[in-house]
């Protein structure tokens, strides 16, 4: 049977943009639902004041949504290969965006 992991981030507060007000609660929502309404198999939340990550592979990850730290998380997460054919990862983010490259 197919398992789900999801990934889930909500960034609130920014250094030069206007703070939000929802979106890391619209996280928290998300990451509620595929644990408890979805049974997800892993859901990893990243958010200010988050508890640490879990790890397999060595310490807590940080789970501040910081670039350090999601580039961190990504490279050690997909490092090795986890998912069979068939898995799926979900990804939420709630925040601001950007324009890259006109899109």
């Amino acid at each position: 049977m197919a398992k789900n992991w999801a990934i889930c981030i909500g960034i609130n507060e920014y250094h030069y943009l206007k703070p939000l007000n929802y979106a890391q609660q619209d996280a928290e929502a998300i990451r509620d639902f595929c644990l408890n309404e979805a049974s997800f198999e892993q859901v990893y939340y990243f958010a200010k004041d988050a508890p640490p990550i879990p790890s397999d592979r060595g310490p807590s990850l940080r789970s501040e949504p910081t670039y350090a730290n999601l580039k961190y998380f990504f490279r050690k997460r997909f490092a090795e290969p986890f998912l069979d054919v068939g898995d799926n990862v979900w990804f939420f983010f709630a925040g601001h965006g950007e324009l890259h490259e006109g899109h």
